[in-house]
């Protein structure tokens, strides 16, 4: 009986929110990625019109 009541109380939700937070962390590291590795010619002209400020 208890085991049903976890199945159908928190922890759907729970599970829910774990992989949206999931799914949100990897599309960020992804992007840190992609910014990190394009080269100093986009750097500068994404500089330029300060969408990102890379060192």
């Amino acid at each position: 009986m208890s085991c049903s009541n976890v199945f159908l109380g928190d922890l759907p939700e729970l599970s829910y929110d774990v992989i949206n937070y999931s799914k949100n962390q990897l599309y960020t590291i992804f992007i840190e990625i992609y910014l990190h590795n394009l080269n100093d010619d986009f750097k500068t002209k994404l500089n330029e019109y300060k969408i990102i400020n890379i060192i």
